[in-house]
């Protein structure tokens, strides 16, 4: 007989976290069975929670498979290569993927899937629902921004009309819901895949419970006792760029006045990509001496790959002081009113990163419509 399952597929590691959550949420007798994928989580670290998420998932699939998002990569766009020839990539890609899964169709049933990316979607025929994990502020900004298009909905129609015919050739299919932490303060549903999709709350309270339990797991091992009574204060700079030393120290001056003398402040770059503000983050170090303000850097080779948000709840933090990213958002939603947010958001739209950060300037006012307990500057 057939066993009903659940599948998840992560593409980072608060969507990992996330994920165990909507177990919770989501509540049913299914067997829930977790894809991940090493490309997105780093190895090392998921080993050392691997016991701790078998609280959540039956079954634990590892795998590594490197797949690019081939219709808006940057290289493809580069390249110049055609909207036609992207759809053969990335037909390519998902019979690749497929094969790295090795899922045994005939002893499962698969009821709902729960998928951060990568047309993990698609590979399954039969299900009833299939949601989109929220892993970053990208997808939310995105869906609002961009409209249905008509042109694309022609053309999706005609590759699934070839589909029907036999070829396996990747189009657009419509998720059922989008699971996401922002939608408890942006009350709007969203484009996604050139689809209007419905967004399901995740509730706070599950996802604190995961936090909380994952922090009692970490600290059999690791105990940050450093500054144990000082009030801390996470700085994130990750996605900022030095543009030049009086700008710069600009940022740093309002940053400062910001800080008061009792607490001290938790340096932690970005666990996946590569940072760009060495100089502005030497800047920052030399003003804060300057100040007297104590300050360290988390160095820790496991804490230091870990999602902020975890970080914040796990060292027992107060503040977060932040560039323009996802994790003051959750984490203005994720904690109680006893928690201050600041958002940097004149430097992050004034100086954006990369050619996906300038389209944060659009998304600004919905943002600071929505999340009133945010000091933004």
């Amino acid at each position: 007989m057939k066993k009903k399952c659940d599948l998840y597929y992560i593409r980072n590691f608060i969507s990992l976290i996330h994920c165990a959550c909507i177990t919770k949420q989501i509540h049913n007798k299914n067997y829930k069975i977790l894809y991940l994928n090493y490309t997105w989580i780093n190895k090392e670290v998921f080993l050392y929670f691997k016991n701790f998420f078998y609280l959540y998932f039956d079954e634990i699939n590892t795998f590594s498979f490197k797949s690019f998002d081939y219709l808006n990569s940057k290289f493809l766009k580069e390249k110049k290569i055609g909207f036609i020839n992207r759809i053969i990539f990335r037909s390519k890609n998902l019979i690749k993927f497929k094969n790295k899964l090795k899922f045994i169709e005939d002893k499962y049933i698969v009821e709902n899937i729960f998928s951060g990316g990568d047309d993990f979607h698609l590979l399954f025929k039969n299900k009833k629902k299939i949601y989109y994990i929220e892993h970053g502020i990208g997808n939310y900004r995105d869906g609002l921004i961009y409209k249905t298009k008509k042109l694309l909905s022609f053309i999706n129609c005609f590759l699934k009309f070839l589909n029907l015919l036999g070829f396996k050739i990747y189009y657009l299919k419509k998720y059922d819901f989008y699971i996401s932490v922002l939608s408890n303060k942006i009350k709007l549903n969203l484009n996604l895949n050139n689809y209007e999709v419905n967004y399901l709350s995740t509730r706070k309270k599950y996802f604190v419970s995961v936090l909380k339990n994952m922090s009692k797991y970490l600290k059999k091992n690791i105990k940050e006792d450093r500054y144990k009574n000082k009030k801390k204060i996470f700085l994130n700079i990750s996605g900022f760029k030095y543009i030049n030393h009086n700008t710069s120290l600009n940022l740093i001056k309002k940053v400062i006045k910001k800080i008061n003398k009792n607490e001290i402040i938790i340096f932690k770059d970005h666990p996946r990509v590569q940072q760009k503000n060495i100089k502005l983050k030497i800047l920052f170090k030399e003003q804060l001496k300057k100040n007297k303000i104590k300050f360290f850097e988390i160095n820790n080779n496991l804490l230091k790959k870990l999602p902020m948000e975890f970080l914040i709840y796990f060292l027992n933090t107060k503040k977060l002081i932040s560039s323009w990213s996802t994790t003051p958002l959750f984490c203005s939603i994720l904690f109680n009113n006893k928690f201050k947010t600041i958002l940097l958001a004149d430097y992050s739209l004034k100086f954006p990163e990369d050619f996906e950060a300038k389209r944060n300037e659009n998304f600004y006012n919905i943002v600071k419509d929505n999340f009133k307990n945010i000091t933004y500057l």
